[in-house]
């Protein structure tokens, strides 16, 4: 299972290979399963009130799940949030809880963020 964060959903709606790494490709290539939080689904509506973003979070979960079977976990929110509280890093909310909820299962988080990086062993790119 490999945990994909918010920008990484993003860059495969857009379909621009060139805003991944080599290593990323491959790694989305060969998972068994790509998951992504509803909080990253709830981050892009984020970026999407600001402007940042054309599509809700919704929409572009719905497009990668018929595209490349993106799947939602759901069963770990509560999880996530007791597992975030121990995660001072950052102050980043949503990268506090995606994190959070890839270490449930201490699973792959493909990121690009270099302070997610730094402190989750997992996180790749």
């Amino acid at each position: 299972m490999v945990y994909l964060d918010t920008h990484v959903a993003i860059f495969l709606y857009q379909k621009d290979k060139k805003l991944f790494s080599k290593q990323a490709l491959e790694i989305i290539e060969k998972a068994e399963s790509l998951v992504i939080s509803p909080l990253a689904v709830l981050e892009m509506d984020y970026l999407r009130e600001i402007g940042r973003l054309g599509a809700p979070g919704r929409e572009i979960f719905e497009y990668l799940a018929g595209r490349i079977g993106l799947l939602l976990d759901t069963e770990r929110i509560a999880a996530a949030i007791d597992q975030a509280a121990k995660l001072s890093w950052t102050r980043d909310v949503f990268d506090r809880l995606i994190t959070a909820q890839a270490s449930l299962t201490e699973s792959l988080l493909l990121t690009k963020d270099r302070k997610i990086q730094e402190n989750y062993p997992k996180a790749v790119w």
